[in-house]
């Protein structure tokens, strides 16, 4: 993908908008219709040639680009008005002004445009009518993707929120100055049309950006709009900017702001003024025919009220400075529309949906519509970079990694876990000197493509201490003047211009070849090394470094440079929300938090990398990779769950997250943001839980298989059975078992749900009979025999997921169990009238409780569900299965424990070979546990308190960083 000159742009626009319209899109007729019109553009512009080839590669990707549509969770208190309304607003001169800007401008293709018109229709009919009388508050969430493109969305959103009547829009662009610049001049050229930092002057072109340089004949007069901030990076909404001479009820008027307290007072004060000009009585009035549209950008970053704990006796104490100042602008307005944009929707959820206060009213909950916009299928996101095994359970296929990853393992010395701010690292570890290595071939060979006029950027994040990161900012300095001295001085012998030559010709041309079977993307076209050799020192020219935190003069400013920029840059927490890195094709990255959220956002590697994802490289460690790869599957997971809410007309007050837990001790989002009632539930019903780590200690694993071996000579009823063998063991055993193992420590800690929580829940069922009855499996594998609890057994093999011995022994994806043996005990149960009776009473469990809906739904399944009685339970399982489409029996395992008894509980045990496991060679074997609970509504759950004990003892855990504080290198 080369820079385009002025002709080959309008040839493509012209092209494109010819492609809408045609039935034929295949690439004969895409040549062909770049060909036209490159000849009557050669007519024009004599001077410059097109490149046909190249206009009809970006063509032919456009044309396999697809967008799923988004899905809604809605209240149904707004009623739908926007499409009924769209045809009377012809022309819509902001939006028609901001599409077509897009299209010459930023060169989206059809299916873009269509896709970003789609999401912000579903959008707006989500909020309210603007022309609506009297007063209405309207509160939701649009979720997408890190670096997906919502400021894109919002901004088409705020477009047509302008043309639908919409009159005073405020954006909160996070909490960092550069994010909020960054955010106006999207704004400016989405939206307002000339530089918000000069006053425009009538005939003079220079201060218009972007859609100001739009001119649609047919739309008329450009639609005008005020902005009260600009685009420096202190031109935030100030003290002076409140005495602005303007008035609400003129035209629509626009705020670009920070979520910090400063900017929001202002607001609140300058919105107080303006009521007293509109005559509003009194300081509780609400300004009234000013519709609000608030869009909360990182709406889970600042904007939650981490203080909501009842009980208080202080009422001040209990909400957040930032969070009462968002609600107090809103209940300003007698009508008014709050938005939350977030890719990590975690903490939103888990705001109280019934919090309200007198003076703030109610909190930011997104109780009217939740959308799920899909990014499209170019977006290379986690699934895409890391990949996942997959999970029979819920169906969910494994997708394989991209070839783009280097593990980093060498970093401790520079980097030590839990370094303070007066650490001074003496060097850089030898994986960050390559990535910056990486990062020079990869701008030479964009240069090499014809990609000249175009930013790139390298992230280095190894730390959130501000005094370590202006040391690594002078040791990268220092190493990449070293690699530019070699390129431009010294390239025929020096060492360091060989080593580029074998990364290149080594890892960087077989990546390239197998990035592009998996994108099938003709512009990753191969590149010999005498064509990247040609390039390295006009490209290293231009490399700055940089340190970017909040005490740092140094800016990332990419618009002001068009002819592209290429950077370093090196930080922490500001580089790890909403800032958008352009081109960034190499990340270093060495943090570590065990919070879902906050390690997604960090990840700015994801995003849209047309043309050059091949050259992106991405260092980081073997944990990393696991954890991203693990919250991966648990983003598609979640989409699955949403759909299906969607699917059953839910909404999102019933929106009960079933994150999937991460056996290695991650939590969902910050501690203190997930503390906001009296009190949690839990339950294990219808779940499988295991054990995915193992200390690296011979004999603390010897002490473990010796108890297990004891416990199961003890128990009755032993059985060999289809190459497994078989005990039964009473609900009071087991708990023994389970107990013992805790008390000795015996069990992994980062095996976080074999907790008290687990064994509270298994004795609690004793009220109702439930798991009184269990059965005790230990199946067999391939590997060596050994004897155990008097038997031969064939031990068992898993890998180990730990690199290098890393500690501790663990699973791929965190997983011990085969799916075949949670039917074991099945086969031995058979279905009386009695078990299926219970089996067609059970109802769908949420987070709230049970549902309405059975679990096995009336007519076909009920009635197949009945035929089976007399049959061994396993046989219901299948029969079932295959009515609801399931083709494997991994694919069956909700099935299995819907259909099993609620008195019968599994425990497998497999006996782990540890020959070939570092550190752990001489063991005997290690036990492993999976235990299979069946699903019913009515067992019991458990109730536990969320305090600052609870937080306290969960920060042993976790550490520091997992409590967000939303700024902590600042």
């Amino acid at each position: 993908m080369k820079d385009l000159n002025d002709a080959e742009k309008a040839v493509l626009t012209h092209a494109s908008v010819a492609l809408e319209k045609a039935t034929d899109k295949s690439v004969k007729n895409l040549r062909k219709l770049v060909e036209s019109f490159a000849a009557v553009t050669k007519l024009t512009q004599p001077s410059l040639e097109v490149d046909v080839n190249e206009v009809t590669a970006r063509l032919q990707h456009a044309a396999s680009v697809w967008i799923d549509p988004p899905k809604v969770l809605t209240n149904h208190r707004v009623k739908p008005w926007w499409r009924e309304r769209k045809p009377a607003l012809d022309p819509m001169r902001f939006w028609l002004r901001y599409r077509r800007y897009l299209l010459q401008e930023k060169e989206l293709r059809a299916r873009d445009l269509d896709g970003i018109d789609d999401q912000t229709d579903e959008i707006i009919d989500c909020i309210e009518n603007p022309t609506k009388p009297g007063a209405w508050d309207v509160r939701g969430m649009v979720v997408g993707s890190v670096q997906s493109g919502k400021t894109a969305n919002y901004v088409g959103l705020i477009s047509k929120a302008l043309d639908a009547g919409y009159k005073l829009i405020v954006v909160m662009a996070g909490i960092h100055n550069n994010l909020r610049a960054q955010t106006q001049e999207r704004i400016d050229e989405g939206i307002v049309g000339y530089d918000s930092q000069r006053r425009p002057v009538p005939g003079n072109p220079e201060c218009k950006v972007g859609v100001g340089r739009i001119i649609i004949p047919e739309i008329g007069t450009p639609p005008g709009i005020t902005p009260l901030t600009n685009s420096k990076d202190n031109g935030d909404f100030t003290t002076r900017s409140q005495t602005t001479n303007y008035s609400l009820s003129g035209g629509p008027v626009i705020l670009v702001v920070k979520k910090n307290v400063t900017p929001l007072k202002h607001i609140l004060e300058w919105t107080q003024v303006q009521a007293g000009q509109l005559g509003v009585d009194g300081a509780g009035g609400k300004i009234a025919n000013v519709p609000l549209l608030l869009i909360d950008d990182e709406a889970d970053n600042a904007s939650i009220n981490t203080k909501d704990k009842p009980g208080l006796d202080n009422d001040e104490l209990s909400i957040t400075r930032i969070n009462k100042l968002i609600r107090l602008i809103l209940n300003r307005f007698q009508q008014s529309a709050y938005i939350g944009y977030t890719a990590t929707p975690f903490a939103n959820i888990f705001i109280n949906p019934d919090a309200e206060r007198d003076d703030e009213g109610q909190d930011l909950f997104p109780r009217d519509f939740i959308v799920n916009v899909r990014p499209s299928n170019r977006y290379v996101g986690a699934a895409k970079v890391f990949g996942y095994s997959g999970d029979p359970d819920a169906g969910i296929e494994a997708v394989t990694a991209l070839p783009i990853i280097n593990t980093v393992d060498d970093h401790e010395d520079a980097f030590p876990p839990g370094h303070k701010k007066e650490h001074v690292p003496a060097e850089l570890p030898p994986s960050l000197t390559e990535a910056v290595l990486c990062f020079v071939l990869t701008c030479a060979a964009r240069r090499a493509r014809g990609q000249k006029l175009v930013h790139n950027s390298m992230l280095v994040h190894v730390t959130h201490l501000v005094a370590v990161q202006e040391v690594v900012r002078e040791l990268l300095f220092d190493e990449f003047c070293r690699i530019k001295g070699a390129i431009v001085y010294d390239s025929a012998t020096n060492p360091i211009c060989e080593r580029l030559k074998a990364l290149w010709e080594g890892s960087y041309s077989e990546t390239s070849r197998a990035v592009r079977v998996v994108e099938n993307d003709e512009r990753l076209n191969q590149l010999s090394w005498q064509q990247v050799q040609a390039e390295l020192r006009p490209a290293v020219e231009r490399i700055e470094v940089k340190v970017i935190h909040g005490k740092s003069k140094e800016l990332l400013n990419y618009s002001a440079r068009p002819e592209g920029v290429s950077v370093i840059a090196v930080g922490g927490n500001k580089l790890s929300r909403g800032l958008t890195l352009e081109g960034l094709s190499i990340s270093y990255f060495l943090r570590a938090t065990r919070m879902y959220d906050t390690l997604m956002q960090m990840g700015r590697w994801f995003g849209y990398r047309d043309g050059y994802l091949d050259l992106c490289r991405l260092f980081t460690t073997p944990e990393s990779q696991s954890w991203f790869s693990f919250i991966a599957l648990a983003e598609v997971e979640l989409k699955r769950e949403f759909d299906e809410m969607v699917r059953r007309d839910l909404t999102p007050t019933d929106y009960g997250l079933r994150v999937r837990q991460h056996p290695d001790g991650m939590v969902v989002t910050a501690l203190n943001k997930m503390a906001h009632g009296q009190t949690r539930e839990v339950t294990f019903a219808g779940q499988l839980v295991q054990t995915a780590f193992f200390e690296r200690d011979v004999c603390l694993q010897t002490r473990s298989a010796t108890l297990v071996e004891g416990w199961l000579r003890s128990l009755p009823e032993f059985r060999v059975c289809k190459g497994t063998l078989r005990w039964t063991a009473s609900r009071g055993s087991v708990v023994a078992l389970l107990e013992q193992m805790q008390r000795e420590r015996l069990i992994h800690g980062n095996c976080s749900r074999f907790g008290p929580e687990l064994l509270d829940f298994i004795g609690a069922q004793a009220e109702a009979g439930g798991l009184e009855e269990w059965c005790i499996v230990m199946p067999m594998g391939k590997e060596r025999t050994m004897r155990i609890a008097d038997n031969d057994v064939r031990l068992v093999w898993r890998r180990d997921a730990a690199r290098d011995g890393g500690k501790p022994y663990s699973l791929p994806q965190a997983n011990v169990q085969d799916p075949k043996h949670e039917m074991a005990d099945l086969e031995e149960i058979t279905l009386t009238d009695q078990i299926a009776d219970e089996a067609l009473a059970k109802m769908e469990v949420r987070e709230a409780g049970a549902t309405a809906t059975p679990m096995i739904a009336l007519g076909a399944e009920a009635e197949a569900v009945r035929a089976c009685v007399g049959k061994p339970v396993s046989e219901a399982v299948l029969v079932l299965g295959t009515l609801r489409g399931k083709e494997s029996i991994g694919s069956m395992r909700e099935i299995m424990r819907i259909l099993r008894p609620a008195s019968k509980g599994l425990l497998l045990i497999y006996p782990l070979d540890t020959t070939e496991i570092a550190g752990l060679e001489s063991a005997s074997f290690v036990p492993a546990f999976a235990m299979s609970f069946p699903a019913t509504h009515r067992a019991r759950r458990l109730q536990y308190k969320v305090n600052p004990t609870w937080i306290a003892k969960q920060m042993e855990r976790f550490g520091p960083e997992d409590i967000d504080d939303d700024d902590s290198d600042e």
